[in-house]
């Protein structure tokens, strides 16, 4: 009767240890992520100290109609200005995008061959990026 007592109380006491465990690791959320998470559809993309608040637009468009939805919510195309950036969204292929913060060159996530024509005439998907403070 002691043995069947002191086998109960030892499994029990295993599974709380083990329940505890999973516990701790659970991944913690930034404030930067609960922010951006706000936002509808948008997503939070971070690496060391490099933040994106990045929306992914499934709805393919022409390069300055994305630009134009995406500043209609206070937003811009996603700028991709450093390597750390790219390889943070390079999952994603054939996407309008910005390289440079220069509103009038039309740049493509992983295009080939992009040219002026593909921009005003060729419908792909978009990424926009919002500031989050």
């Amino acid at each position: 009767m002691r043995c069947v007592l002191i086998l109960l109380l030892l499994s029990f006491s295993f599974g709380r240890e083990s329940e505890n465990k999973r516990r701790v690791r659970r991944k913690t959320i930034s404030v930067f992520a609960v922010k951006c998470r706000k936002t509808p559809g948008f997503r939070a993309y971070e690496q060391g100290n490099v933040k994106m608040c990045i929306y992914y637009s499934e709805k393919k468009t022409t390069y300055y109609h994305a630009d134009a939805h995406c500043k209609s919510f206070g937003g811009r195309l996603a700028l991709l200005d450093t390597d750390t950036k790219f390889h943070m969204v390079s999952s994603i292929k054939n996407a309008w995008v910005r390289y440079k913060d220069d509103e009038t060159l039309c740049s493509c996530l992983r295009c080939i061959n992009l040219t002026y024509h593909m921009c005003i005439t060729d419908p792909k998907v978009y990424l926009c990026q919002i500031n989050i403070v």
